[in-house]
């Protein structure tokens, strides 16, 4: 099975060229929302320092990284031939993607190195005390999410004239199965 394009991975990719800095991406279940992230991550030579999170080690194994390892396998490579599992990084091109969880809500997070391209997986499951200096030190930005509630993708950055949410759902998705 070849690896798609999709119109979710299309919204995200057209976030970026509008000039936004931040993309929020709602949808829900089967809308593609993290294949289409990790595909445009992949496609970022430009960007040194890519980190991409999610709320727990579970989550980042189960989700993100497990569809790294899917892209790979359809494109013909090795996903561990360019995986660092100790430090949790993949080297691509002039990239590296740095696998970070957030297991808990703390404030004071993210007071590290500023990285190129920031990538928060069910952002919604995390609170912004343990997000926003991950924002604040980030050129860019991407926050998927369910539309479970409003949240501080919502109340924090939506209103900000450098962010673009957009909607994506199943029907976006054109890898997504027919069940």
């Amino acid at each position: 099975m070849p690896v798609a394009l999709t119109t979710t991975y299309s919204k995200l990719k057209k976030s970026f060229s509008d000039g936004y800095r931040i993309a929020l991406m709602q949808g829900g279940q089967g809308a593609g929302k993290n294949w289409a992230s990790a595909l445009y991550l992949l496609e970022r030579q430009d960007c040194r320092i890519i980190t991409a999170m999610t709320d727990t080690y579970s989550n980042l194994k189960d989700g993100i990284i497990t569809d790294y390892e899917a892209i790979f396998q359809w494109s013909g490579l090795n996903f561990y031939d360019f995986f660092n599992k100790a430090e949790m990084t993949l080297t691509w091109g002039k990239s590296k993607i740095q696998f970070r969880y957030l297991h808990d809500l703390k404030g004071g997070s993210g007071k590290s190195k500023r990285r190129d391209l920031l990538y928060i997986n069910e952002g919604n499951r995390v609170g912004w005390a343990a997000v926003e200096h991950y924002i604040a030190r980030s050129k860019e930005i991407i926050i998927d999410f369910n539309p479970d509630r409003a949240f501080w993708a919502h109340e924090q950055l939506q209103p900000r004239e450098d962010s673009n949410l957009f909607i994506v759902t199943y029907r976006d998705n054109e890898m997504c199965p027919k069940n």
